[in-house]
């Protein structure tokens, strides 16, 4: 039978950042240089994610002593989200990475296999004595001192790569699902924004030639026979609440990932309140401005939290060009401004539905527009379940593979 040991018992280093007087300030960052400088929005709990980085040059970079990762270290968050744990291998695209003071590197050495170590630190063994140590602590903080002391098994190679292998298919998916939302944004705005619809012909329309003429509300000039308006023109609200038990597909604004990556799993709530209804094609967006920016458009139904706007067409041709047009950084910034509440604002349903949009009442190009997207749309819907089930299957197997109960030859 596999034995736990600790954690100072192996050839395993922890490493702390450089937290002296060289650390980086605030505007010492850029949005493109030497070296990537971690923040905790970057160690998640399914590994790294890079949809918000900064930098810092090499000079800063080369004034730092701790903290600097090499491949096939791992780096766990000891403050603030404590546990959330990542894996620096050779798919990273960054060659330069340092940890920030509330992360730490988890080295291992030539005995010890790193990415057994990684998923013994998503096991429920690892995160239980995580979350017994942090129940007794009145600073949610995991200092060098309690990870020394905590046990983990030594376990086959072949158990980590399987799960591995999971994961990369997991990542896949993802990566997939973020160039099909980037084309769908480059196809609205040059449909939408730039106006270079296809005319009649099939030809780009205001490349074309296509007549636009000036609008003295947006100050510019827009094709011949559309509209401007407001959002209410094309969307409302569901307002449809219902009091139940037994809670199937709920949403909250934790479930909705940030920087418009869909969601993930949704609850199953037993016994509850007042409670919105949704359904398949609403947009669902997070209404508290510490998590703008967070949207999904449903393809179910089921009910949210009264923290989550949800957003549905008049007509169900503007499905796509809504959920598009709301899908926008634009959007949110409007949104964000006329934002109401001191501590925690909250967008103002009036001013968002006073939005001014421009949009065509020939229903010909919304209904050509939807054709073009419903595809791609189903195919983000398609990777995003095979990645759940995924998700499924690894965190079932992660534990019987972790300690030994399962072997894969």
């Amino acid at each position: 039978m596999l034995q736990l040991s600790k954690i100072a018992d192996l050839d395993i280093q922890l490493i702390d950042g450089d937290r002296g007087e060289n650390y980086p300030s605030r505007d010492e960052f850029y949005e493109n240089e030497y070296c990537l400088f971690l923040d905790a929005n970057n160690i998640t709990s399914n590994g790294f994610d890079f949809s918000t980085t900064h930098f810092i040059t090499k000079e800063k970079d080369s004034k730092l002593r701790n903290g600097k990762l090499q491949r096939n270290d791992i780096v766990i968050m000891t403050r603030g989200s404590v546990g959330n744990i990542a894996f620096y291998d050779n798919s990273i695209m960054y060659s330069n990475i340092r940890i920030n003071s509330g992360m730490l590197i988890i080295r291992c050495g030539k005995s010890i296999s790193p990415l057994n170590v990684y998923y013994q630190f998503k096991s429920p063994i690892v995160l239980k004595q995580i979350n017994d140590f942090m129940s007794g602590s009145v600073q949610k903080q995991l200092p060098v001192s309690i990870l020394k002391e905590i046990k983990i098994f030594t376990c086959s190679k072949n158990n980590a790569n399987f799960l591995k292998l999971i994961d990369d298919k997991i990542a896949l998916n993802n990566k997939t699902n973020t160039e099909l939302e980037n084309m769908a944004k480059t196809i609205y705005d040059y449909w939408f924004s730039q106006f270079d619809f296809p005319d009649k012909n099939s030809h780009p329309y205001k490349t074309s030639g296509g007549q636009m003429v000036y609008n003295e509300i947006l100050k510019r000039e827009i094709p011949a026979g559309w509209e401007v308006g407001k959002l209410s023109d094309i969307a409302e609200f569901s307002t449809e609440t219902t009091n139940t038990e037994n809670i199937q597909n709920y949403i909250t604004t934790d479930n909705i990932l940030p920087n418009k990556q869909g969601i993930t799993k949704a609850e199953y709530i037993p016994a509850y309140g007042n409670v919105l209804r949704y359904e398949e094609y609403d947009i669902l967006i997070a209404n508290i401005r510490p998590y703008f920016k967070k949207i999904w458009l449903s393809n179910t139904n089921g009910m949210c939290s009264n923290d989550v706007l949800c957003i549905k067409a008049k007509n169900s041709a503007y499905k796509f060009f809504l959920y598009r047009l709301l899908w926008r950084d634009d959007f949110f910034d409007y949104v964000l401004k006329g934002a109401k509440g001191s501590k925690m604002p909250r967008g103002d349903k009036n001013h968002i539905m006073a939005m001014p949009i421009v949009f065509p009442n020939n229903e010909d190009i919304i209904e050509s527009f939807d054709t073009f997207f419903t595809p791609l749309q189903n195919q983000i819907w398609k990777n995003q379940k095979e990645a759940e089930e995924l998700t499924k299957l690894r965190d079932y197997l992660l534990p019987l593979l972790m300690n030994g109960q399962i072997e894969v030859k």
